[in-house]
């Protein structure tokens, strides 16, 4: 199993480690940056070029920061937490989004397979 480049950005301590734990023996996340609340999120972005950015639930204009990824950043794939954490979004090239009408580990397992890596990553 390839493992997968990932970015946290803005997400809090106790949803990196669940999502860690859940994808453990399931699915290889490398963590390789965890990014606050501050601006320049595509140039920090850009030494990294990871395969899978997830974005936590309070990241300010986080619509406009996957725009940008994608447009950025062809093969990465994104995952966004709602504020309230009820809902899961993932994005692709396509930028289509898949909004998880159950946010319970198992959806969130089964969106992390679907995002998995790509050929490039």
């Amino acid at each position: 199993m390839t493992a997968i480049k990932t970015v946290m950005v803005a997400v809090p301590p106790l949803l990196r480690d669940l999502i860690q734990c859940l994808a453990e023996g399931r699915v290889e996340l490398d963590l390789i940056a965890e990014l606050d609340h501050g601006g320049a999120l595509l140039s920090q972005l850009q030494h990294i070029q990871p395969g899978l950015v997830v974005v936590g639930p309070h990241r300010q204009g986080s619509d406009e920061d996957i725009a940008a990824i994608l447009a950025q950043f062809p093969a990465t794939r994104v995952i966004r937490f709602s504020a309230g954490l009820r809902e899961i979004s993932g994005y692709c090239l396509q930028r289509h989004q898949v909004t998880l009408t159950d946010a319970s580990p198992q959806s969130l397992l089964e969106l992390l397979r679907a995002l998995g890596p790509s050929d490039s990553i």
